[in-house]
């Protein structure tokens, strides 16, 4: 039933008291340096424990180890100007019509200067989003690492993969099983295309949930190099269990067929005030680029 704020608090107050050990706080991203730091006097000075987390254990954790892992620093890939440049945008499991309204409008507003953008909606539910999508996908949990896999897959299997970006850029890697660290054991690009072997579209379509001839569909977009296409993800990809692993592999899709770089070609992670601020101007960097192999799946 409704109660007002002030019972609520009440309650609240009344809860802590009886056992303040069995009480946490999870923080904002969002919260200001003062709000911060007074949660965190009233956690360990008032109640003299330390159950206080950031949101980012959630929402910058597995991005930022993908950069990590990825490009050895960091930082993302992309920015928000890639989003005026971008033939092709791909939500994988985030909806920026609610979520970043005001960066999502960027794209909105092409369309009505008559500039053409392809939409494609990689989700497990419809939303806000969706309605502007060409493409909608529908994917079973988890089955976004699938796709990147089926994906890598089609590029390869088709020739289409860019050739000349992989051997100047591409570093190719495995995890390491009997040594678990964050950069994995060196592999052969020839271990990498044997590893993703299994993925053939229906293979992936089973564990995916997503058609053989829309997956056939996106390898085919991400193998035309005349195109410029930007990924973005949220939550979807960051906060189910194996979120680092699609972080990886977006990363890897964007590597291995070259799309990254070129103003309109990068995968972009919209995780957090810091990647918002860091994203909101050009600058490209040279980090070691390392595609990462279908075991993270």
């Amino acid at each position: 039933m409704p109660i007002s704020w002030d019972e609520a608090v009440e309650v609240i107050a009344s809860r802590i008291e009886k056992a303040p050990e069995r009480f946490a706080i999870y923080g904002s991203g969002q919260w200001t340096i003062p709000e911060g730091y007074a949660a965190q006097k009233f956690m360990k000075a008032g109640l003299a424990n330390n159950h206080i987390d950031p949101n980012a254990r959630l929402c910058m954790a597995s991005a930022v180890t993908g950069f990590l892992a990825t490009y050895g620093v960091d930082e993302p890939a992309g920015c928000y100007d890639d989003l005026d440049e971008c033939d092709v945008l791909i939500t994988w499991g985030n909806n920026p019509a609610e979520m970043h309204p005001v960066l999502f409008s960027r794209v909105i507003d092409r369309r009505s200067r008559g500039e053409k953008v392809t939409l494609i909606d990689i989700s497990t539910r419809r939303t806000r989003t969706t309605e502007q999508a060409q493409h909608y996908l529908e994917l079973k949990p988890h089955g976004d690492l699938a796709l990147a896999n089926g994906i890598a897959h089609l590029l390869l299997k088709n020739g289409t993969f860019d050739r000349e970006f992989v051997e100047r850029h591409c570093n190719f890697k495995a995890p390491d099983a009997e040594n678990p660290n964050l950069h994995g054991k060196a592999i052969s690009f020839d271990d990498y295309r044997e590893m993703l072997e299994p993925y053939t579209p229906e293979y992936v379509e089973e564990l995916s949930g997503i058609s053989a001839d829309d997956i056939r569909m996106l390898a085919d977009l991400f193998g035309n190099r005349k195109l410029r296409i930007t990924s973005l993800w949220c939550m979807g990809a960051n906060q189910h269990t194996r979120g680092t692993a699609i972080n990886c592999l977006i990363h890897g899709v964007h590597l291995l067929s070259g799309h990254f770089g070129r103003p309109g070609d990068a995968p972009t992670s919209l995780t957090g005030p810091t990647i918002g601020l860091r994203n909101s101007s050009r600058s490209w960097h040279t980090p070691l680029m390392l595609c990462l192999a279908a075991e993270w799946l």
